[in-house]
């Protein structure tokens, strides 16, 4: 049996921002350009840059409802929900850009009984370097799957929010939040529609320190899942993290201990370089340029290891924060960031 629908039902989409005038102004025209009338905009704003003042002239108009409050990201989006109107909630990050027809489409779903859909993902600024690696990434490692929790453009009907609860608040920054929302969702029984057609674009880090940034983040957010959603014991992951970082210093120390160590230190590196050519040539493909292949190579050996530093890094955190005060898997809290890739 459908789940009744209006015929035109009041659509909420809810942007949290923290230090995002880069992108905002091209995320929210093109919300304000979709071809779907009945929506409100909602925006919760924890920004200490310019984001604010881009906004306002918006907020004057009666184009979007504005917040300023300082909140991480899962608090940002649960203040947004508790003040929406609508019969089904969008949820976005602010370096995202939808179709006009966005909303149509998945209103589609939402008459054939949904309860919540997750909509293709794929990075706008793939004409740079580090943005195509991210959509290489992303089409090798979730392309074919029909069974993620969530999206970039993901949705939900209002009511499913109403019973099973908003997002955990415990979560200190991006990362890690959103997925254990979408499995409690699975777990709950409610009905997820994948439409793979619905194609949802994002604006991803290109330099250097954005990617260490945010695969660091990406880190941080694993062990926070874990912790925090799946209620596990870190440590074994933590021991996991750690072993690439130990394997490669002892291959690079062992090279200085001629004449065994430097012809098994060289051999382990070898092997661990070619591990890393033949993933490049795998995210390269189908042009398997060479340049290309080793700066893939490169970059994706480099995205690993971030994220192991930052799944290390908030498992160290957790253990001084729980030496201060009382044993707990919360871990510590920090400022609102929010960001994703492919």
């Amino acid at each position: 049996m459908k789940d009744y629908l209006s015929d035109r039902p009041l659509v909420s989409i809810i942007i949290p921002t923290y230090n995002e005038e880069r992108d905002i102004l091209r995320c929210l025209q093109a919300v304000l350009d979709l071809d779907y009338s009945r929506q409100e905009v909602i925006i919760v704003d924890s920004s200490d840059d310019g984001t604010p003042a881009l906004l306002r002239p918006f907020a004057e108009r009666g184009s979007i409802e504005l917040i300023h409050e300082q909140l991480n990201v899962s608090a940002a989006r649960n203040r947004g929900i508790r003040i929406a109107k609508g019969e089904i909630i969008v949820l976005l990050n602010a370096d995202v850009i939808l179709d006009r027809d966005f909303i149509h489409r998945i209103l589609h779903h939402y008459r054939q009984g949904a309860d919540f859909v997750v909509c293709e993902s794929r990075v706008a600024n793939t004409e740079q370097l580090i943005p195509a690696l991210l959509q290489a990434v992303h089409e090798l490692e979730f392309g074919n799957r029909n069974d993620l929790v969530w999206s970039e453009g993901w949705s939900c009907r209002r009511k499913v929010l109403e019973q099973v609860g908003l997002f955990d608040e415990s979560f200190p920054a991006a990362g890690g939040e959103d997925a254990a929302f979408g499995f409690s969702l699975v777990r709950s029984g409610f009905r997820r529609t994948q439409d793979h057609s619905i194609v949802v674009r994002h604006i991803t880090p290109h330099t250097l320190m954005g990617l260490i940034q945010q695969m660091v983040g990406r880190g941080r957010g694993e062990y926070y899942f874990l912790v925090l959603f799946e209620r596990k014991d870190p440590r074994p992951a933590a021991g996991l993290a750690i072993l690439p970082w130990a394997l490669i210093l002892m291959l690079c120390s062992g090279i200085f201990l001629y004449p065994v160590g430097t012809i098994v230190g060289t051999v382990g590196l070898v092997m661990v370089a070619g591990r890393a050519f033949r993933t490049g040539l795998r995210l390269a493909s189908p042009e398997r340029k060479l340049l290309k292949i080793i700066l893939f190579a490169a970059l994706n050996f480099l995205r690993f290891r971030c994220k192991e530093y930052g799944f290390l890094s908030a498992y160290r955190a957790a253990g001084v924060e729980g030496r201060r005060a009382s044993p707990s898997p919360r871990g510590s809290r920090e400022g609102p960031a929010m960001n994703r890739d492919a």
